[in-house]
Formats: C-alpha cells, structure tokens, sequence
C-alpha cells in the first residue's frame, strides 16, 4: 500500500529531553504511559499508526479492487492521498505514479464514461452526499474492465474535502447481466428477438408513431408446410430451416427496422417510417428472396416459401394487439388463397 502525504502529521513520543516512554499500541486500543496521560497529539499519532496498519493489511490482500482517499480542492484540483496496492494489480500502472499524477488514474477510464464519472465525484462533495459510479477501465493487464467506485465524502486530518471509498472489478458481474438480458429477450435458435420483447419495443414505437404522426407497418410472416418439413426430416431438420429464414429475413431488414421469432414457424417484422405501399414492396421482397433461396441441410438442399401478412397502423387500432391481430388476419389470408403470397390487411 501506498500513501501519499500532503502535510506533516503531529509529532508523537518523546522528545530527547524528557524521561516520557513512546506511546503503547495494540491493535484497536491506545494506552497510554503509565502513570502518564494521553496527550491529544499522543492519541492522534497513535490512532493514525492504528489506522495505516490496517490499511495496509487490508491493501495486500485485497487485489480484486483498491481502496481510495481522493481530495478534491474547491477549484477541482484533485490528488490521490491513499491508494493500495490492488490498484497496480487490476490496470498495470504503479500506484506511485497515480500519487504523482493523478490525471494517470483518469487516463485509463472510457472517453465516453470519464465526464460523467468526474462531475459525480464534485456533486458527492458538494451535497455531501455517497459516491457511486461505475465506468469502463482500459487496463493494461487484463483489456477493458467494468470498474464500480463508492466511497463517502469527508474530510481528511488536514481539513481537505474528500472521499474515502473502494473500486472493484465487475466485469462479470456485467457478463451476467448480459446473458440474462439476451435469455430474457432474445430466441435461442435463430437470434431473433422473441415474441416478449418484440411486443414491447413495437408499443414504444407506437407511442412514437403517434406522437410525430408518421407510419408504421408490421408483417407476418409464416413459414409453409413446416409442419411437413419436420415430419419428413426431422426436427433438427426444421431447426436448420427457421434459422436460415431468420438470417434472410435479417439480411433483408433495414437498420430501423424490428425482427422477431413470435413462436414455431411464426415471425414477425416492424417496419417504422413506412407506409402501406412501402411495405407491401418489402414484403414482395422477402417473399421473392426466400423462394429463390437454397436451404443446406442434413437431409440435402430444401426450398421452402412464405405466406405474407401486411398491416399499417391506422388511430383506431388503438395499440399494437389490434395491429398484430390485422397483420395476423392478412396472413390468414395469404394462408387461404394459396400460400407464398402475401395479403394487406383492411
């Protein structure tokens, strides 16, 4: 552990002229000379040595974080007056050369995370409030790193306003959340949103559509005679059919535009900013791309065709259940008059 000094603590012990033993320590407790009581400036050298030895018990076997004293003047200066040793363990870089300069410790943190980060360490010490910020951390050890800081202002021994607080690696614990978040959203097969978070992004987009008045469209889509390429093959077989559909139908998409896996063969697409016209050429697209396509699979080379459900959003349907339930329609359409066709809902 290191730690920087930026004033001379008060001289504790005895001076060469008087027969006072040096203060006693045990760990937690002072006691003064027998016999002899404790003056302020005893208790406070005393207290201060109490405190360094934990730190530094503490600063050598943490190494998944660091502990952190950062004083932060009223012009904004700041220095690092305490820094442990998990520091140089985590990014790379010597703790000696942070306490030196402490713009070395900023340099590491993300372009995009740095601004915020530094404004919530002076909103802490203004409102007196705790710290909290997690950012990302380029480390020259271990590449870029989720890093969490707390800490909770004060003041140091000499009247600096600063926080004293810990940062800590939580890189996997973002890698957890992440995988979670993509279970909870995503279809497992094919990558595809799935039916959940499609219905919630398409509310949003309504509540957008409205809002600016501009259009929106959705298709259904629906694989045909899936129920015969699984009897037939197998379902592993059909696995490998919906994911090829899945792929075209993302490589078909524009960059705003949403695609899901509703369930089995049933997918489903938003189409922001655009109209009934638009939408039905992006569909005659799909449709086209996937019957002119060759599916590989295990059982040989299969062609496999869609049917087509197309609806715009009009004020009267009042949501996105009353949209999909007229794309829905459309479908049922397309299904009844022959397949790999598609059909716009009135």
């Amino acid at each position: 552990m290191t730690v920087a000094k930026t004033t001379s603590h008060p001289s504790s012990g005895a001076s060469s002229g008087d027969n006072k033993a040096a203060p006693a320590r045990r760990t937690g407790i002072f006691r003064a000379p027998q016999g002899a009581p404790a003056s302020d400036e005893e208790c406070l050298s005393a207290l201060t040595a109490e405190s360094g030895d934990f730190l530094e018990h503490i600063g050598k076997t943490f190494t998944t974080g660091a502990l952190f004293r950062l004083v932060i003047t009223e012009e904004g200066e700041r220095s690092f007056t305490l820094l442990t040793d998990g520091f140089e363990v985590l990014f790379g870089v010597p703790v000696a050369s942070v306490l030196a300069d402490p713009s070395a410790a900023y340099r590491l943190i993300h372009p995009n995370d740095v601004s915020e980060h530094m404004n919530r360490e002076l909103q802490s010490i203004a409102q007196d409030d705790p710290f909290a910020s997690e950012v990302r951390i380029q480390s020259l050890v271990s590449g870029l790193r989720w890093i969490q800081f707390r800490a909770q202002p004060g003041f140091d021994t000499y009247g600096n306003r600063c926080l004293d607080g810990i940062l800590f690696d939580v890189t996997l614990h973002k890698q957890v959340e992440d995988q979670l978040r993509e279970m909870a959203t995503t279809d497992s097969l094919t990558g595809l949103a799935n039916r959940r978070h499609f219905m919630q992004t398409a509310e949003q987009e309504l509540h957008r559509t409205e809002r600016y008045e501009r259009p929106i469209s959705m298709l259904m889509i629906d694989a045909d005679h899936f129920k015969r390429v699984n009897d037939t093959y197998g379902h592993d077989v059909g696995d490998t059919v919906l994911a090829a559909l899945a792929n075209m139908m993302r490589q078909s998409a524009r960059k705003q535009d949403f695609v899901a896996r509703l369930g089995g063969e049933e997918f489903a697409v938003l189409l922001p900013e655009t109209p009934q016209d638009k939408a039905m050429e992006m569909a005659e697209r799909l449709r086209a791309k996937i019957e002119a396509n060759h599916i590989e699979t295990s059982a040989g080379t299969l062609r496999i065709t869609v049917s087509i459900g197309v609806a715009t959003y009009r004020k009267e349907d009042g949501g996105i259940n009353r949209l999909l339930k007229r794309a829905d329609d459309g479908l049922y359409e397309a299904k009844q008059s022959g397949r790999n066709r598609i059909c716009c809902a009135e």
